[in-house]
């Protein structure tokens, strides 16, 4: 017996149906692209991800040499989407010879986070003089009212410049 839609009853029909819309709703579905002007005015947030739904930036205090000093790492929402507080955040540093840090892993109570921004205050003590090159792996969302987007080990890196 073949595929029918007119010999099936009435419920397999409206399930068909409704998985040909979910089908094609999901399908449909396209990021928006990232309008750099769109940011907060006044903002010194410089993009190191290749995502368009977040920034981030690393506070732009000059470490010393050898010696413990706290940064803030940071994450923005894009101007027309929030940090989505009830998704389980995590960010895991990765191996650094020149950068020794205080804390590697960082999960969602340890994470500073607000509707507009996620804060994690980083105490790292450099080896030498340079621009060290931060890469962390992290796990976040985004949301607005519509729709919520979720990165699963995503790649992040920062730019720490210590002196002597």
């Amino acid at each position: 017996m073949g595929w029918n839609l007119k010999t099936r009853p009435w419920h397999r029909r409206i399930a068909v149906v409704l998985g040909a819309l979910i089908m094609a709703v999901t399908v449909g579905c396209e990021r928006e692209e990232f309008d750099p002007e769109a940011t907060a005015e006044g903002a010194s947030v410089e993009t190191t991800s290749g995502s368009h739904q977040y920034l981030t930036r690393v506070d732009e205090a000059d470490l010393e040499v050898g010696q413990p000093q706290t940064v803030t790492i940071q994450v923005f929402p894009k101007e027309d989407l929030k940090i989505n507080l009830e998704f389980p955040w995590s960010i895991e540093f990765l191996d650094n010879d020149e950068l020794e840090l205080d804390q590697v892993e960082w999960d969602q109570e340890s994470i500073e986070m607000s509707e507009e921004q996620a804060e994690i205050p980083l105490t790292v003590t450099a080896a030498s003089a340079a621009d060290h090159r931060l890469e962390a792996r992290a796990n976040f969302s985004v949301c607005n009212d519509d729709r919520c987007y979720i990165f699963s080990d995503e790649s992040l890196e920062f730019v720490v410049h210590a002196q002597d």
